[in-house]
C-alpha cells in the first residue's frame, strides 16, 4: 500500500486558525480568584493566639535543647562505648545519642516552623 491510498478517515485534521492564534470569546470562565480569607481563631481571640506563641517558643526551646545535648553527647560518650537499648539491643551510645539529638532538634525546629506559619502568619 502506498502512501497515495490512505483513507481520509485517517487525514489530520485541519486547523482554520494559524498556529498560536487565540480564539477569544466574550467570557468563556468567569475569574474564580482567591476564596475569601476565612480568620483563624488566633485572629479573633487574644489568648488563643498567645497559647499558639508558647507553642511555638516551647518547639523552639526544646530544639535547641536537643541541639545542645547533641553537642553535648558528641563531648561525652566515647566512640567505643557499647550501651543496652531495648528495642534495639546493643547499640553504639555516641551513634545513638546522636541519632537521637539530632533527630530530635530537626523535628521540633520544622514542627514550631509548620505551627507558627499556620497559627501566627497571617
Amino acid at each position: 500500500m502506498s502512501s497515495q491510498q490512505i483513507p481520509e478517515d485517517n487525514l489530520p485534521v485541519v486547523q482554520e486558525t494559524a498556529q498560536g492564534a487565540v480564539e477569544r470569546h466574550d467570557d468563556p470562565f468567569a475569574d474564580p480568584g482567591l476564596p475569601a480569607h476565612k480568620p483563624r481563631i488566633q485572629d479573633l481571640d487574644e489568648r488563643a493566639a498567645n497559647r499558639s506563641e508558647r507553642a511555638v517558643v516551647f518547639m523552639f526551646t526544646l530544639s535547641m535543647l536537643a541541639t545542645v545535648g547533641f553537642i553535648a553527647s558528641y563531648v561525652i560518650f566515647p566512640v567505643d562505648k557499647i550501651v543496652y537499648i531495648w528495642p534495639f539491643g546493643h547499640v553504639s551510645a555516641l551513634n545513638f545519642s546522636l541519632g537521637l539529638t539530632l533527630g530530635a532538634a530537626l523535628f521540633f525546629i520544622g514542627a514550631g516552623a509548620v505551627h507558627w506559619a499556620r497559627t501566627l502568619m497571617s
